[in-house]
């Protein structure tokens, strides 16, 4: 089963950079109102497995961040500094259902090595059931191409799992970049 979501895992990442390197514009493919403003962004993938190994559910969607420019004394708890949509599917195409990861709150942000930061803190998930708040959050950041989010599975449920969510950061041009290496908008 570890094969099988290795397989579903490079299918996603594959169809992802054929879909950009045959002109895919991704600018065109987020609606604008995800990126107005100074914000980083991008596509959500991820695969969440049962205690044997079989894929349960095939996870998508798009994030959006402004992480770059927050410390933890300038913080602002007032505003989201993260925020996800992250829809998940059965390998089958049924029960497909989107969450929201919202009104991320830092606490505290690490380098442990020169290509990676993480950010930690707390978030809103919504459930069937309603909205989760102070869910403990972590988002790592890999060499400007990658990130991943951890959701603490107690908190939600187990609703994802034990997995971690990866994302893609967009990259438009080189001059555009920000901190993280992905193109700003205004």
């Amino acid at each position: 089963m570890v094969i099988l979501k290795n397989f579903i895992l490079s299918a996603f990442l594959m169809a992802t950079l054929l879909s950009f390197a045959y002109g895919f514009n991704g600018a065109m493919a987020v609606p604008p109102n995800l990126i107005k403003g100074n914000y980083d962004f991008g596509h959500l993938l991820g695969v969440q497995d049962d205690e044997q190994g079989n894929t349960t559910w095939l996870l998508f969607g798009t994030w959006k961040a402004n992480l770059n420019n927050q410390t933890n004394s300038e913080t602002d708890n007032s505003s989201s500094a993260f925020n996800a949509a992250i829809e998940m599917i059965k390998p089958d195409g049924t029960m497909k259902h989107t969450h929201a990861l919202t009104n991320f709150v830092l606490s505290n942000s690490s380098s442990p090595n020169s290509n990676t930061t993480v950010y930690n803190g707390t978030s809103t998930i919504s459930l069937k059931e309603g909205p989760v708040d102070a869910v403990p959050t972590s988002i790592k950041v890999m060499n400007k191409g990658v990130l991943s989010i951890w959701l603490n599975p107690e908190s939600v449920k187990d609703h994802f799992g034990d997995d971690i969510i990866y994302g893609i950061i967009q990259n438009k041009s080189d001059s555009n970049r920000g901190d993280l290496g992905i193109y700003r908008t205004s």
